[in-house]
């Protein structure tokens, strides 16, 4: 048996850019016939969830497709602790879920049920109101775009693999940031049921973020990317939708649009700035709905 192909990183910090050097780097392997992948990080010295969250999924989702996979640990024993405290570890080697919080984070979680993620958002929350105090509008900002993107997993990505959560706060430079990623059917296939004439995955990305756009108007309104899309805005905060080969990213209060390497399904990550309110009212306007 040959060597398996070698994907090595190195740098002060692997974060979603690195994840699409990573996704380039396996679409390179499957094109020439390579089935067993060897990841390298023993050079990189932080890691962070947009990066690490959708690697975890992506790499189960590879071993699933009967592809062998590989990760090397980080060289410190400290980095390699943070690796389990976080969930990164457990993910990779495909153990259960770590069910302890930390102190300013929640791990990362795999979930396939609403109770699932009502119990995610209750210790997010718990989290959040011990290590930061929020002005009027955070929380309810952050607790409704949680819950859109969450819940649109289950409603709309027809995946047979469990979805994975994250959420971070950040007291220092007063941020909360969360991570939604599943490996289900994208979201050109999703909504190819309403919209059969989507040519590519940028074109559905765009029109995902387009108030009321759904695959079927049973199951959702097609407000939840809309909306916390006008949340990041309005807050003056980051949001990046990656699903397929198509990606938005709202940040530096403009949004971009770009072909990249291809997700298996979708992957949302949310930051909002939590030093100043949020009128989320105004940002959602008749879209604002109680949560269930």
């Amino acid at each position: 048996m040959g060597m398996a192909y070698r994907i090595s990183f190195q740098g002060r910090g692997f974060g979603y850019s690195d994840y699409v050097y990573f996704l380039s780097q396996v679409e390179y392997a499957k094109k020439h016939g390579e089935e067993r992948i060897e990841v390298v990080f023993d050079a990189v010295d932080f890691f962070y969830p947009d990066g690490m969250a959708p690697f975890v999924a992506t790499v189960n989702h590879l071993v699933n497709k009967g592809y062998s996979v590989s990760v090397g640990k980080p060289r410190t024993i400290e980095m390699i602790n943070y690796w389990k405290y976080v969930g990164w570890l457990n993910g990779i080697e495909g153990k259960g879920s770590i069910q302890q919080r930390g102190s300013t984070y929640v791990p990362l979680t795999r979930y396939r049920t609403a109770e699932e993620i009502h119990k995610f958002l209750n210790d997010a929350l718990d989290v959040l109101s011990t290590t930061q105090t929020f002005p009027e509008g955070v929380l309810e900002s952050f607790e409704w775009s949680f819950y859109k993107i969450s819940d649109n997993v289950l409603q709309h990505s027809a995946s047979h693999e469990p979805a994975w959560l994250q959420m971070t706060s950040y007291q220092r430079t007063r941020k909360v940031e969360f991570v939604v990623v599943d490996t289900g059917q994208g979201i050109r296939n999703s909504l190819s049921e309403s919209i059969p004439e989507m040519m590519s995955d940028q074109e559905a990305v765009a029109r995902a973020v387009k108030k009321g756009t759904t695959r079927n108007r049973d199951i959702g309104q097609g407000n939840g990317l809309s909306g916390t899309l006008r949340i990041a805005s309005s807050a003056q905060g980051w949001m990046n939708l990656h699903s397929g080969q198509g990606q938005i990213r709202w940040m530096e209060e403009q949004i971009h649009h770009a072909t990249t390497s291809d997700h298996p399904g979708t992957l949302v990550t949310v930051t909002l700035p939590t030093g100043k309110p949020i009128n989320i009212s105004e940002a959602l306007g008749d879209t604002f709905l109680c949560l269930p």
